[in-house]
């Protein structure tokens, strides 16, 4: 920004802020004014908040349509600044913002959309980057649309317990999907391994030639895709001709992986999953 507001300087250039402008927030507004339009009944309206023009523009457009719509502003965990702003009555910041919703991670937001959050928006909620790779996973596989990590954060919300819908007409905002293809791949990986869909097996074996290739016909037996696999040898736990066996292994889920561990057990063999 402080660059941005150097070069104002020369003749003819203006800054154009990405929230902190009144023009700015009213073109985020009119995206309320579309889902009143499509869906005239909504209850409620969840907006992802970096710096608040979304959710100010949008919360401003509603209450003028239809007061009782209720609008529920999401944050990062770790770039939340809007509710220290509300208890304070003042913007507050986030000097270094870490999380994988970098569309949010504006740490902080203005007096200007302070002010719209205060009036318009009920409820700010925050949410965990795991919620949030869960809720873009499942924006995947059930949409089948790619949203950034920022705009499946209402998703994130929505399915979290932290406010109930239950019986309204819900409307999450996924505002974007720039995201770049080594971040989605983070996301994936983490979202898969937390559902066991992506697991890492440590089985300890003899060291000896027909180890790997065994234990590998015992995994492929049972229909699980090995992606990688790596011998650990210098590790403090094993004896002499003893070494470790990590696995990462494609499943189609829990139960899935605990039918393969457990017929790796069968087998004669230690294992045990380290992620």
């Amino acid at each position: 920004m402080e660059y941005a507001r150097s070069l104002t300087e020369d003749e003819g250039t203006e800054l154009v802020h990405a929230y902190d402008d009144p023009a700015i927030v009213a073109g985020q507004g009119t995206i309320g004014l579309e889902i009143h339009e499509a869906m005239p009944d909504v209850d409620t309206v969840i907006v992802p908040i970096g710096g608040g023009g979304l959710v100010g523009g949008i919360g401003a457009a509603l209450a003028e349509l239809d007061p009782d719509v209720r609008v529920v502003g999401v944050q990062a965990e770790q770039a939340a600044t809007v509710p220290e702003s509300l208890d304070k009555g003042i913007p507050a910041t986030v000097e270094s913002p870490k999380t994988i919703a970098d569309g949010i991670a504006t740490g902080g937001i203005s007096e200007l959309t302070l002010g719209l959050i205060e009036e318009h928006v009920d409820e700010v909620v925050t949410v965990t980057d795991d919620e949030i790779a869960r809720a873009e996973l499942l924006l995947l596989e059930r949409a089948k649309q790619l949203v950034e990590a920022a705009g499946a954060s209402s998703v994130a919300a929505l399915l979290s317990d932290d406010f109930d819908v239950a019986g309204e007409t819900a409307v999450p905002v996924l505002s974007g999907g720039n995201i770049d293809m080594s971040m989605l791949q983070t996301v994936l990986t983490q979202a898969l391994t937390e559902r066991s869909q992506l697991v890492r097996l440590r089985v300890r074996i003899e060291d000896q030639p027909g180890e790997m290739t065994k234990l590998s016909g015992i995994i492929a037996d049972r229909g699980a895709n090995i992606r990688t696999v790596r011998h650990d040898r210098a590790v403090d736990d094993l004896r002499v001709g003893e070494a470790y066996l990590v696995f990462r292994v494609v499943t189609s889920g829990t139960g899935h992986a605990e039918t393969i561990m457990e017929t790796v057990r069968d087998a004669g063999y230690e294992v045990e999953r380290v992620a």
